[in-house]
């Protein structure tokens, strides 16, 4: 019974996912960046991305990279990312849409998954519970069909306020029972 749980859950962020996807395609402010490991719909208005996709492969999990937690702005964002110190004393976490521990494979594409661009508000709680479990099943599923696609990214029709100088969006937050 919790299998089906578990894929409710991915479908339900997956389609919130979609649903910014087309709210991207209509929007001035979005960049398209494809970085070595996974690529980025950067919304300036939000300050972070509408969407973040990659694939992920078995042959993946088994990277040597070391993950250095040094958050920084990303180069390739015309208008400038937000920035780590939006983040400081906001009460929440530097939340990864594309994780660090699936980007073990190459130690640029781990110092990439720490651009801020690759980066959203996320609840301690959210971040370090039903997300972290979340990224576990996508490395085992990954694992187990060789290979999957994942696009990732937070609810920006709707937020909760803004962080720091930069102005961060705070995703809608959705409640899981």
């Amino acid at each position: 019974m919790k299998y089906p749980l578990k894929i409710l859950v991915f479908l339900v962020l997956l389609s919130h996912v979609y649903c910014q996807v087309e709210y991207a395609q209509s929007s001035e402010k979005e960049q398209i960046i494809v970085h070595k490991g996974f690529t980025v719909s950067y919304n300036d208005t939000h300050e972070q991305a509408n969407w973040v996709a990659y694939q992920l492969t078995s042959n993946e999990l088994n990277g040597a990279a070391q993950r250095k937690n040094n958050f920084l702005k990303d180069p390739k964002i015309r208008t400038g990312s937000a920035l780590s110190s939006d983040y400081t004393n906001s009460g929440y976490d530097r939340g990864h849409l594309a994780p660090a521990a699936d980007m073990t494979w190459s130690q640029t594409v781990m110092r990439e998954s720490f651009y801020m661009s690759n980066i959203s508000p996320q609840q301690p709680g959210f971040n370090r519970g039903i997300w972290k479990k979340l990224e576990s099943y996508v490395r085992q599923w990954a694992h187990d069909n060789e290979s999957i696609y994942i696009a990732t990214g937070g609810v920006l029709s709707q937020t909760s306020g803004k962080i720091g100088s930069s102005g961060v969006s705070i995703p809608f937050k959705a409640k899981f029972s």
